[in-house]
């Protein structure tokens, strides 16, 4: 049986009833209604089995399948009045004018228009609803106007109704032009094949195409139940055009296409039948994308009837299950969201409950009709909001496995739901501790042979898996790990404990390894080591031996974890420093210990902050750039020290970042740009060129080149190209992005080719994408500019004096003789250009910029040390490391006292938390300022660097 409704603006369906079959069996599930709420019901008259149910606005129609022609009291097509869902109100009911003409199964209403068909000889009735109360013939099509008398499906498609009679070697659909409702006018057949007779049929646009959609019953026999698809965009004036066909099996009942045309539900009406999605985007090729039955609801194997889709929205009439809904937005993983019983009695034969949805008025008024009840109005919109609800649907089972013994094997069902519980079970019985969606045997043995499955519920229904077959093969009696040893984690100086257990032929020999390396004399099962110490941290395994073999087992990880008095431990690396930051819940003391990762211990320690406090932060310098670091965070308070576990952070690389215009991941060509590997000079595989036009011009080609920095900060950009004196441009412009604005440099392309060409030194860019270089094509002195290469090189060493010179008294005061200024002479992460801008000496580790912290109610008092008459101080603050720049304080720095101390004075919000810094610059009246126009002498300590910050202030 079948009946449906419009989908699409302008398609209708009409489908009637197929067949009838004598099935008893009692029912033995239990069905929950979720999302779904009744809102009304009605039965015209008792005595009499129902058929589809459709409609428009605010009229519902109800058709009828058995009971029809009774003298008594006969029956048609019930019309409704349904603008109070709660009551729905019978109008009228149409009647043929011979009662034996009345079996209207299933109908359409378009434009206050129906049509009505039916199975019991009477045609298609064109019926007028202008005044539902009293509906009016306006034509019949049947055997006189070349249609069919009994008429199972049809569905209206643009101005054209399409009908077959699902009678047996009936294999046409008909196509008619109803344009004008009072005169159909037959246009042409479409001849199925190998299909015995056509049950229902479906017309939808894929595109600017219309494909028709047969349902090929099948005999049961020779001739296979299939789903043929129809090319019909041109009806009535060329043939239909078969396109492909899905050999959906005996009993095809029906289907509808998704939205977008390229999938197709089907359905079988046969007990325990199957809902089948198909992708159909190759109509020549379908595959199964996945299947929907009884059994993977949880529920009997009762007969599916008609699918419509709605959007992403599958409603199904499935007779004694009710309707039920899916969400299909993956079409590979349906989701069960909504269900409700319109008949919750036993089932004592196939065809009771729910024939058929009309879901097109809204969610808050779908129709239903059930063969023995009638009409219902429901309310589905709980399907949108009830997302804790969705029941559990069982989309594919886990696969059955032959492994060897020692093997690991995971089952991984497919099943769909909201809020699932899981029990796997091995034959029948329940597997201990397995709840979780996949369950894993991590080392076979023959024992664990056997059938798995898993049942899956929560409150909307539960469904259990098709049991997979486990079958576990004995081999040699080389050893084989049962147990392998478990990580462990524990406070320092605790014991920490290892063991595995193993089968096969004893004896067994045992060694075990830390970090690959074997532990000397420690050759038993266990492994113990009394008290951890942070050296210890790190992967633990063990190789086992026999006379047939050997076997290593997995690594175990051993971890200190956090005292209980420590929390949120959170590293911000840079380029040759990281700031340790983390919380306590009493005041302590803090200090950092750490060391290089690969040299497998913690080996250095940073200054201990002895300012008790609850929230620290600690400052590690003279890192290597691109090292992993091990470092653990120690608290004190009364004399007791609170560690953390072993953490781990890696200092940013200072290896420039080189952007070739090979890589198109990082850079784009607007316009025609040619490859070629002419002039040998080139970086890397090849250049492009472009053709160059007026500078007057804005340009019309251009490549982007826009790498990824790691790291917030001051770059150099620099640019590589192939240079020629022949045709390149004099002046190619470079226009650089940067964080803050945008310079354009415009270079000779003639000379210089072959090598790093500065295009800029040490701009601000942010982490990530944002920063690019882009060359345009505007530009004169030549025929092309080149497109090649561009570098980004981190420069840690930021707004380093622009002259790259110090005054010789002062050179000679710390070195009786001229330096190199860039050069770091005390090795405490400062060149000697830039000491001599903070005024701090360049010989001595233990003479920097000094920077503390007092704080006292809401006031704090940033002190600085030395502060020099000739400088200009300004302090600068950002909430965090990462995400936001650096923001100058606008407040004055004043001495603090006659030691050459400098203090910042800052009011404190309660929950400001901040990090600072200094930035020093020689003032304009500076003798040896020698400022030029444009220069800017100045040093800014960034967070990567020691000596000027950031300092992290909390107000208490």
């Amino acid at each position: 049986m079948r009946c449906g409704l419009d989908v699409f603006p302008k398609f209708l369906l009409i489908l009637l009833f197929g067949g009838f079959f004598s099935l008893y069996r009692p029912a033995v599930f239990a069905q929950a209604n979720f999302n779904i709420t009744p809102l009304g019901n009605h039965r015209p008259l008792s005595g009499k089995d129902y058929g589809d149910v459709w409609g428009e606005d605010n009229i519902a129609c109800l058709g009828i399948w058995l009971g029809y022609s009774s003298s008594s009291t006969p029956y048609g097509v019930g019309i409704y009045d349904i603008s109070d869902p709660t009551e729905p109100t019978l109008l009228s009911t149409y009647l043929a004018a011979s009662a034996s003409h009345n079996q209207f199964e299933q109908g359409v209403v378009r434009n206050k228009i129906g049509y009505f068909a039916s199975w019991s000889g009477g045609g298609v009735h064109i019926v007028s609803l202008t005044n539902p109360s009293s509906p009016q013939t306006l034509s019949i099509i049947n055997t006189a106007s070349n249609g069919f008398s009994r008429v199972h499906t049809m569905f209206l498609e643009r101005d054209f109704l399409y009908e077959a009679a699902h009678v047996n070697n009936e294999q046409r659909v008909k196509i008619f032009d109803v344009s004008n409702p009072f005169a159909p006018i037959f246009l042409q057949d479409v001849v199925t094949t190998n299909t015995y007779k056509v049950h229902q049929i479906t017309a939808a646009q894929k595109g600017a195409n219309t494909i028709l959609y047969t349902s090929g019953w099948g005999n049961g026999g020779s001739l296979l139940g299939q789903t043929d698809m129809w090319d019909v965009t041109n009806v009535g004036t060329e043939p239909a055009q078969w396109l492909g066909r899905i050999f959906s099996g005996f009993s095809s009942h029906s289907s509808w296409p998704t939205p977008d045309g390229n999938s197709l539900v089907v359905c079988r009406e046969t007990t325990g039948g199957e809902v089948r999605i198909y992708d159909i985007s190759n109509p020549a090729a379908p595959t199964l994308q996945s299947e929907i039955s009884p059994a993977s609801m949880g529920l009997e194997a009762d007969l599916p009837h008609n699918p419509v889709i709605v959007g992403n929205l599958l409603f199904v009439s499935w007779f004694q299950k009710g309707i039920q809904i899916f969400d299909i937005t993956d079409r590979t993983k349906p989701v069960r969201i909504g269900s409700y019983d319109t008949y919750p009695n036993p089932r004592s034969a196939n065809f009771q409950g729910n024939w058929g949805v009309y879901p097109l008025l809204g969610l808050n008024k779908v129709l239903l009709s059930d063969i023995q009840t009638g009409l219902w109005v429901v309310d589905a919109s709980g399907i949108l909001t009830g997302t804790n609800n969705y029941a559990p649907l069982l989309v594919q089972s886990p696969a059955g496995q032959t492994v060897a013994q020692g093997t690991s094997v995971t089952f991984t069902p497919v099943i769909t739901g909201s809020l699932l519980n899981y029990q796997w079970k091995l034959n029948g019985t329940n597997v201990s501790g397995a709840t979780a969606s996949s369950y894993t045997i991590p080392f076979a043995q023959p024992f664990h042979s056997g059938n798995y499955t898993v049942a899956a519920t929560n409150a909307s229904g539960a469904v259990t898996s098709v049991s997979a077959s486990l079958s576990v093969s004995v081999h040699a009696s080389a050893p084989v790990i049962t147990a392998q040893p478990d990580p462990v984690s524990v406070y320092p100086e605790q014991s920490a404990n290892f063991s595995v257990a193993i089968s096969g032929e004893a004896p067994f020999f045992y060694q075990w390894r830390f970090q690959g390396t074997d532990i000397p004399n420690e050759t038993n099962a266990t492994f113990i080591i009394p008290s951890v110490q942070t050296t210890q941290v790190g992967n633990y395994s063990v190789l086992v031996t026999n006379s047939f073999g050997g076997v290593t087992s997995s690594n175990a990880l051993l971890s200190i974890i956090d005292s209980p008095y420590i929390s949120a431990v959170v590293a911000h690396p840079g380029l040759q420093s990281a700031i340790i930051s983390w919380n306590t819940t009493l005041p302590t003391d803090a200090k950092v210990d750490f060391g290089p990762m690969e040299q497998g211990s913690i080996t250095g320690t940073s200054p201990r902050d002895t300012v008790l406090s609850t929230n620290h932060s600690v400052l590690l310098t003279g890192l290597q750039p691109g090292t992993t670091y091990n470092y653990q965070v120690v608290s004190r308070a009364g004399g007791t020290n609170f560690l953390s576990g072993v953490y781990q952070f890696t200092t940013f690389s200072a290896e420039p970042i080189i952007v070739d215009n090979a890589d198109i991941t990082k850079v784009s060509f607007v316009g025609s740009w040619t490859s070629s590997t002419n002039v040998k000079t080139y970086y890397g595989s090849n250049y492009r060129w472009a053709s160059t036009i007026s500078v007057a011009l804005p340009p019309d080609r251009t490549a982007t080149f826009t790498p990824h920095l790691p790291v917030s900060g001051n770059y150099d950009v620099d640019a590589w190209y192939a240079a020629s004196p022949d045709d390149r441009a004099t002046n190619a412009p470079f226009t650089i992005s940067y964080n803050g604005g945008n310079t354009v440099v415009r270079m000779n392309q003639k000379i210089n080719g072959g090598q790093w060409n500065s295009l800029a030194t040490q701009l601000p860019f942010s982490s990530g994408t944002s920063g690019f270089v882009q060359l345009g094509n505007n530009a004169f002195g030549g025929n092309v500019v080149i497109a090649d290469a561009v570098r980004f090189t981190y420069t840690p060493n930021q707004e380093f004096p622009s002259n790259g010179t110090v005054p010789a008294w002062w050179s000679e005061f710390y070195f009786e003789t001229p330096i190199d200024p860039s050069i770091d002479h005390d090795g405490d992460g400062f060149t000697t250009g830039q000491e001599y801008i903070l005024g701090t000496s360049p010989t001595s580790t233990n003479h920097g910029l000094n920077v503390r912290v007092f704080r006292s109610g809401g006031t704090a008092n940033v002190i600085f040390h030395p502060m020099h008459a000739d400088r200009t101080y300004t302090l600068q603050q950002r909430s965090d490391l990462t995400g936001s720049t650096w923001q100058t304080v606008e407040i004055e720095s004043s001495p603090a006292g006659p030691d050459g101390d400098g203090v910042f004075s800052l009011e404190l919000n309660s929950a400001t938390q901040n990090f600072y810094r200094i930035s020093v610059e020689l003032s304009p009246t500076s003798p040896a300022h020698n400022r030029t126009s444009g220069e800017r002498r100045m040093f800014v300590g960034a967070f990567e660097e020691p000596g000027c910050g950031p300092t992290r202030i909390y107000a208490q």
